[in-house]
């Protein structure tokens, strides 16, 4: 995903306040990928950010059986 993408996921956030997200080490923020003078972010990791900040759990299913039910 763009950066720009990104902050229009979250919003319209600012350039700066990606910026300062990206920096601050608290927030744990998903490191962004540098192609040329272009950032781009991991969209599972974005995800799991918006999840992490939403309070949800993310849950990975190892069933195979593909029902998600408790057997």
């Amino acid at each position: 995903m763009s950066s720009g993408q990104v902050r229009e996921i979250f919003g319209g956030l600012s350039r700066a306040a990606l910026y300062r997200w990206e920096n601050d080490d608290r927030l744990e923020f998903p490191k962004a990928i540098v192609i040329g003078n272009r950032k781009f972010f991991r969209k599972n990791e974005i995800v799991e950010f918006q999840q992490k900040r939403a309070g949800i759990k993310t849950v990975r299913c190892s069933s195979t059986d593909g029902d998600g039910g408790d057997a």
